[in-house]
């Protein structure tokens, strides 16, 4: 949503750059910045992201291995042959 909200700034930003008479280095200045504001914003998110919901995948993975079963063996021989009732 933020980066909805950033790109929706932006965008007004360059309409309003068109509607005036600005020199063409105004755009191509805009445009550099946004693209830094941009690489800046996008790597900061996934980190929050990252360290937002690490903790609840953790939570899952925990609980999922409450629903395993850990297979030890029985020290029969895999050889051995199965008797019928």
């Amino acid at each position: 949503m933020g980066c909805v909200t950033i790109s929706l700034a932006l965008y007004s930003v360059f309409i309003s750059l068109l509607e005036e008479e600005t020199p063409w280095y105004g755009l191509l200045l805009y445009f550099l910045i946004s693209i830094l504001v941009v690489a800046s914003i996008l790597p900061g998110a996934a980190v929050l992201v990252h360290l937002g919901y690490e903790g609840i995948v953790n939570y899952f993975l925990e609980a999922w291995k409450d629903f395993t079963v850990e297979i030890e063996p029985g020290g029969v021989p895999i050889e051995a042959a199965f008797e019928s009732v």
